[in-house]
């Protein structure tokens, strides 16, 4: 009998500790000025549409200092990662890029693979896309997924972020789309509201707010019959990639470079699904729209965040949409002093949505 009470207080305490563990877990700053970046994107086919333009992004910008990782299991939940990390199963797809292009490392790769295998100043997580707006499906797994990045981890002192996701297009034929009664909006505020939730009860602050940019682009000349997806769910690999991608590099490159994505070069080829109006300077031309990115400082702002503020839309000639002047800015990542600190700003950004027009 008492041996079984003993067991008993111990399964409890382990599972005390690793509540615990998820909500006070040590976190750290995006690192300033580095000789090396190096960001590791834990996910799924959303990880992959996310990151998939970050090295145009990054040559475009001159920056050839970035090494970066994808472990991609496809539909992946943050419960999976944990269960093949318990597995040890080589279950992943593990895509590289050390000199701003993506090359393959491995079809049979281990979560233990690709976390040991460079010393990753960021770890982005994110949770599986039909469950993105459902908070209860977070935890335990995503504190257990944090320990685990922290115990294999070389560098101790990652910084954990998180890539918001974005709601599935209004006409979505996704299975998961019933949890929220097909409804876009619906499935767009549980994401905010879980993402703010995560916000407050764990160490988290580093959020990629990809799912409002996107969410954004949709009340715009930009948005195509398929809401900048390509199938209902993943982004299209034209304006949808380039924004989340956009998002990406402003949340955790700019920072820690002291640059912006603004004034980006990069053209991208073959981008169908762009209205022909939007290309204002023809062939080879920019698009004549700028992507308005305020970047919000601090906690307790995030933890204010309101449907679509994040990126509007405004002409050329630099006039703003009266949504653009009244609404709050939603979360970013926050710009770090040397120290550690955060610096108490509030800025806006002007992003070029830069696309050459596809041949027909």
């Amino acid at each position: 009998m008492k041996r079984t009470l003993r067991l008993l207080l111990t399964v409890g305490l382990s599972l005390v500790c690793v509540s615990l563990f998820a909500q006070k877990f040590p976190n750290y700053p995006i690192p300033q000025q580095p000789d090396t970046l190096r960001i590791l994107g834990i996910g799924n086919s959303f990880t992959d549409d996310g990151m998939m333009y970050l090295p145009e992004l990054l040559e475009a910008a001159g920056i050839r200092n970035v090494v970066l990782g994808r472990l991609y299991i496809a539909g992946c939940s943050l419960e999976r990662h944990c269960r093949e990390y318990a597995g040890n199963a080589p279950a992943y797809i593990y895509y590289k890029s050390t000199s701003n292009r993506w090359e393959t490392v491995s079809k049979k790769a281990t979560l233990l693979d690709g976390i040991a295998d460079e010393r990753w100043d960021v770890v982005v997580l994110q949770q599986a896309s039909g469950k993105s707006g459902i908070y209860p499906t977070y935890q335990p797994w995503f504190g257990r997924l944090v320990e685990i990045v922290r115990w294999c981890c070389p560098n101790a002192g990652a910084c954990i972020a998180w890539q918001q996701t974005w709601a599935y297009a209004r006409n979505s034929q996704h299975r998961d789309f019933g949890r929220y009664e097909k409804n876009q909006q619906l499935m767009y505020r549980g994401i905010v509201s879980s993402v703010e939730q995560l916000m407050r009860e764990t160490s988290v602050e580093v959020v990629v707010p990809s799912g409002t940019a996107i969410q954004d682009l949709r009340n715009t000349a930009l948005c195509d019959s398929l809401d900048l997806t390509r199938d209902g769910y993943h982004l299209n690999p034209g304006t949808g990639r380039y924004t989340a991608a956009c998002a990406w590099f402003q949340t955790l490159v700019a920072p820690a470079f002291g640059t912006n994505v603004a004034g980006n070069g990069c053209r991208l080829a073959g981008c169908s699904s762009v209205p022909a109006a939007a290309f204002a300077g023809g062939e080879g031309g920019t698009t004549g729209l700028t992507l308005e990115l305020p970047c919000n400082t601090g906690r307790s702002e995030a933890s204010s965040i309101k449907a679509a503020s994040w990126t509007d839309i405004a002409s050329s000639s630099g006039s703003r949409t009266s949504a653009e002047e009244t609404s709050p800015a939603p979360f970013c990542s926050c710009p770090q002093t040397a120290g550690g600190r955060r610096r108490a700003v509030n800025r806006k950004t002007h992003v070029p949505l830069n696309f050459i027009r596809g041949k027909s």
